[in-house]
């Protein structure tokens, strides 16, 4: 046999086995599918052209030469769709890793997270989000945001939050309603969300601030009863502050 026959021929087995090989490795998910799909077309045109071109070596036939001229010419050009799909799965894996992390910021973060549609409503939401309104996931995704919300707060989302396309967003206080009724403050920083230059709804931080709120209450109305008794003291008061009288009193 000639040599040449005999090198064809080992190539052909050689493709043939690597066929095998990839089409084993769809079980394991080991190669993306669209690289499989393109190297397994660049591996059946190899095993033809080394068919034909055993088929010619050996003299069996030389009919198929136009066929074996063609497959010729298509494989470095298949080597183009090779390297683009390799290239483009790359990619989508970088794109997907990328987006697995950015799930765990969000999910991780210490403030609740949320996006919102162009209607007004909740198209995810994170843990902290879940903790602070006290709704698990599934009872918030598409639901409407002012559920959640009073009427005159109601109001100030519409404008700061739904209809930011036409609007520079802007932080502000919102007093939420949890699932037990009980009330919780926020400080919300918004932000649009466009997709081709089309507004699709926005995304905003919400910051817990309910403690401090109540901190800032309990001491307005501890400043407020200590004024009262100095006011309404039978002796004079006063506090003196930078060698100045701050709070003086009458003394009846």
């Amino acid at each position: 046999m000639n040599i040449i026959a005999v090198l064809d021929l080992l190539s052909l087995l050689t493709v043939l086995a690597a066929i095998l090989l990839v089409i084993r490795s769809q079980r394991s998910g080991f190669i993306f599918c669209e690289i499989r799909i393109v190297v397994l077309g660049l591996l059946g045109f190899s095993a033809l052209y080394h068919f034909f071109l055993f088929l010619e070596w050996t003299g069996i036939t030389t009919r198929l030469d136009r066929i074996e001229d063609l497959i010729g010419a298509l494989i470095p050009m298949w080597w183009a769709f090779v390297f683009y799909a390799i290239l483009k799965s790359l990619a989508a894996h970088d794109l997907q890793k990328s987006q697995e992390r950015y799930r765990m910021l969000i999910e991780t973060m210490n403030e609740a997270f949320a996006t919102i549609d162009i209607d007004g409503r909740f198209t995810s939401v994170n843990q902290k989000m879940e903790l602070m309104l006290g709704y698990p996931k599934k009872e918030l995704i598409g639901v409407f945001l002012k559920r959640f919300l009073d009427e005159a707060n109601q109001e100030i989302i519409d404008d700061r939050l739904i209809k930011t396309q036409n609007y520079v967003p802007s932080s502000s206080e919102h007093e939420w309603i949890r699932k037990d009724g009980s009330r919780v403050v926020t400080y919300m920083s918004p932000q649009s969300l466009f997709e081709n230059e089309i507004f699709v709804g926005s995304f905003a931080v919400f910051l817990d601030i309910t403690d401090r709120k109540k901190a800032e209450e309990a001491l307005q109305d501890s400043e407020e009863k200590y004024r009262n008794v100095a006011q309404n003291a039978t002796v004079a008061i006063c506090v003196i502050q930078d060698e100045m009288f701050a709070l003086p009193t009458r003394n009846r």
